[in-house]
């Protein structure tokens, strides 16, 4: 059972993009008042644009439906483990998309195939590369299609990443389980003997000490999983030819 750094690590920061016209968008800025628009389908190119803002990494993008709405079914497996996808994800820009999207004047419809919609799809940056993931899928179909978005975005491999990060998961899980130790028993001497027992400073001292192991951690674990975004290095590039023009 993973502790509480390890599932907040584990989480899915989702997306839930929405598209204002860039007229609306100078309306609210300065107070003017717009006739109202009527709401149209953006071309795919433009939704994909929206969709990924200023965000560099590759997508992930899921719709949600009349049976899945709030979970993440379309995802995760309700039998297996799903740490190893969970910690894949980490390295996508998560979208979650509403069950109308495919409503023929939302902004993001164009995102999905007309014909055959699935509820999730793999893509690069640009939107240029997709991996849809219709039908039925195993586990293995679905790292497959990641790390193969993730192999052409990022500099080094994702699956050499992910061993030691379920090191560092471990390990967090221990640091966690030393830290609600020591806390219990500065609360319990607090109780039995008072704020001035000699045995607190102690305590305190171990407290301490695994703080910094977290941190030392926390350092490795940034370390670990920045696996080299091409795009951003390609940004950070043309940003300099940029200056020396």
């Amino acid at each position: 059972m993973r502790q509480r750094t390890a599932k907040d690590l584990l989480k899915i920061r989702w997306d839930h993009p929405v598209f204002v016209h860039p007229d609306d968008r100078k309306a609210r800025a300065t107070g003017e008042t717009i006739a109202k628009r009527l709401r149209e389908a953006l071309p795919r190119d433009k939704a994909m644009g929206e969709i990924r803002g200023k965000d560099l990494r590759p997508l992930l993008i899921v719709r949600e439906c009349g049976e899945c709405k709030g979970t993440d079914d379309a995802l995760l497996s309700r039998t297996l483990s799903n740490e190893k996808t969970l910690l894949m994800a980490r390295w996508f820009h998560c979208v979650k998309l509403p069950k109308n999207v495919l409503a023929s004047d939302h902004p993001f419809r164009n995102t999905f195939d007309e014909k055959d919609p699935t509820h999730l799809f793999l893509a690069s940056w640009d939107g240029k590369t997709v991996i849809p993931m219709s039908g039925v899928y195993t586990q293995r179909d679905l790292w497959d299609a990641m790390n193969s978005i993730l192999g052409n975005a990022y500099e080094r491999d994702p699956e050499q990443a992910l061993d030691e990060w379920r090191r560092i998961l471990d390990e967090s899980d221990t640091i966690d389980s030393m830290q609600a130790l020591y806390e219990d028993q500065y609360d319990a001497e607090i109780e039995r003997k008072g704020p001035k027992s000699r045995k607190l400073k102690k305590i305190l001292k171990r407290l301490d000490e695994v703080k910094e192991r977290r941190d030392q951690l926390d350092v490795r674990r940034v370390k670990v999983t920045d696996l080299g975004l091409k795009r951003a290095k390609k940004a950070a590039a043309e940003l300099v030819q940029l200056k020396e023009c």
